[in-house]
């Protein structure tokens, strides 16, 4: 959720409202509206405050492991250009399963999850012409 909010420029509930005036939602962004809850806006609006800086990332995530492990590992999943597998001590709780939970990201963006309405009609146009 993370990645897709930041990879599009979603830093707030403002943000998601103002593109789906522009069809620029998917239905990754979709769920992330509905899941997404105040400390993640603040942990998306710094990491756009530092520029997406893949190293920001990981050093939030490092900050908050310990108090909030799911959100670190929605940190370094999220960092670009595509997860930050971190060999530091620190996240060695987030290396088990890395594998499966990136596989799942790779399956959903396969089936479309990250695919925004217009690209949707883009797709559908083209289908439509070369029919």
């Amino acid at each position: 959720m993370y990645a897709e909010c930041a990879r599009h420029g979603f830093y707030s509930l403002d943000d998601l409202v103002a593109a789906g005036d522009r069809d620029e939602l998917s239905q990754a962004t979709l769920y992330a509206a509905s899941e997404l809850g105040g400390l993640d806006w603040v942990i998306l609006e710094d990491l756009r405050d530092q520029g997406h800086d893949p190293g920001a990332y990981v050093d939030k995530a490092r900050s908050v492991a310990p108090w909030l492990p799911y959100r670190a590992d929605l940190l370094l999943h999220a960092a670009p250009p595509d997860g930050h597998k971190p060999c530091a001590g620190w996240a060695a709780p987030f290396r088990d399963g890395w594998d499966e939970i990136r596989a799942e990201i790779t399956r959903l963006r396969d089936h479309g999850f990250t695919t925004t309405h217009r690209e949707l009609r883009e797709i559908a146009a083209a289908a439509f012409v070369g029919a």
